[in-house]
C-alpha cells in the first residue's frame, strides 16, 4: 500500500467498479468526490438545525405531544428523545458516518488531486452555510460584540 501522495490518475476509488483509467474519468472522480465533501458540510449544517429546530418545537408547540409551551426544559428533552426523533436522527447520523468514512478512505488513496478536492468540497460547503450557521447560533451576552466594547469603555 502507497503511504506517499502520488499525482497518479489511475487506480480504483472506493469499489471495484470505480476504476479510474483516463483523465476523463478522473475529472468525472474529482467532481463526484468535491460534491461528496460538499454534501457533507450540508448534512453536518442540517443535521444540527433539525436538532435545534426539534427543540424550539417541543418547546414552543403544545400538539407535539406532552410539552407545553410553559413545559419544563426536561419535558422539552423528553420530547426530544421521542422515538421517531431519535430515529430521524440516528439514521442521519448513520449517513454522514457514512460520508466521512468514504471521504477518509478516498483521502487514504494519498491521490494529491483527490485530497484537493476533499478540501476544496469541504471548504465550499463549510462557507455556503456558515452564514446559516452564524445566523441561526445564539451568542451567549457575555460574548457579544457590544458587552466587549461596554468593558472597555
Amino acid at each position: 500500500m502507497q503511504m506517499t501522495f502520488t499525482t497518479n490518475i489511475n487506480g480504483q476509488v472506493l469499489f471495484n467498479w470505480w476504476n479510474v483509467k483516463s483523465p476523463a474519468q478522473y475529472a468525472v472522480s474529482c467532481v463526484g468526490i468535491f460534491v461528496l465533501a460538499f454534501l457533507f458540510e450540508a448534512l453536518s449544517e442540517f443535521r444540527a438545525a433539525y436538532n435545534k429546530r426539534i427543540l424550539a418545537a417541543s418547546r414552543a408547540d403544545p400538539l407535539l405531544g406532552k410539552v407545553q409551551s410553559h413545559s419544563s426544559p426536561r419535558d422539552a428533552a423528553e420530547h426530544a428523545a421521542s422515538l421517531e426523533v431519535r430515529i430521524v436522527r440516528t439514521l442521519l447520523h448513520m449517513v454522514q458516518l457514512t460520508f466521512s468514512y468514504f471521504i477518509m478512505l478516498i483521502a487514504m488513496t494519498y491521490n494529491v488531486g483527490y485530497f484537493m478536492c476533499i478540501v476544496g468540497g469541504a471548504g465550499a460547503g463549510y462557507f455556503a452555510f456558515a452564514k446559516v450557521r452564524a445566523a441561526s447560533s445564539e451568542v451567549a451576552s457575555c460574548c457579544s460584540h457590544s458587552d466587549v466594547v461596554a468593558q472597555f469603555d
